[in-house]
């Protein structure tokens, strides 16, 4: 009964960031329950991606390859999640963030995953539709300002989730977050940077 009521709430948390941000993140970060349960939606959906993903790239000849790239992505992914929920948490010892909440950073930082998501799923299909090597032509070109338009878009988003998460997960000033982001960057760059030399992800995925 707790999970169907967390996938109610899901669905209702992930119409509300796409319509209107600041409110669903603020009635988030307000309520006195967080109710974990509703996170685990969108981790089922990060885990069929890996799986869409694997299958696209490596297939079925080879079980033992698809098993690695899928436990990769996966490791990767919860690696790259719990370094920002350690991050924010490290934010909120640092500015003696009052009646902090752990589940309640955990529940807004999953809603954020929302653009990143998007953003790689539609990745993975261009993979398969339009497999490289790529030619010029007017229709790729018309199709590449669509996907640039996109991924535009979907960073913004993210952004915003981003700004949402320091501004109601640690109650922080502009001054703060500014420094904040400053602090967040170096360690996130340190990952991405092992993320790729490793071969997991070109574009961290977090």
């Amino acid at each position: 009964m707790n999970y169907l009521y967390g996938l109610v709430i899901f669905i209702r948390n992930t119409i509300g960031i796409i319509r209107n941000p600041y409110s669903t993140y603020r009635k988030i970060a307000t309520s006195e329950n967080s109710n974990l349960n509703q996170t685990f939606c969108l981790y089922l959906l990060v885990v069929a991606y890996f799986l869409l993903t694997s299958l696209i790239r490596i297939g079925l000849k080879n079980p033992y390859l698809l098993t690695v790239k899928f436990n990769l992505l996966t490791i990767g992914s919860a690696s790259g999640f719990l370094l920002m929920i350690f991050l924010f948490y490290a934010l909120g010892k640092l500015w003696q963030v009052p009646s902090f909440k752990l589940d309640r950073v955990i529940v807004l930082w999953t809603y954020s995953l929302w653009p990143t998501l998007l953003w790689f799923t539609v990745t993975a299909l261009l993979y398969r539709l339009v497999p490289p090597p790529r030619t010029w032509t007017l229709s790729g070109g018309s199709l590449s300002i669509v996907f640039i338009t996109y991924s535009l878009t979907l960073l913004f988003w993210k952004l915003i989730l981003f700004y949402l998460t320091l501004r109601f997960a640690l109650k922080l000033d502009l001054f703060k977050g500014i420094i904040s982001v400053f602090l967040i960057v170096p360690p996130v760059a340190i990952y991405s940077l092992i993320c790729y030399k490793m071969g997991i992800f070109r574009i961290p995925f977090i």
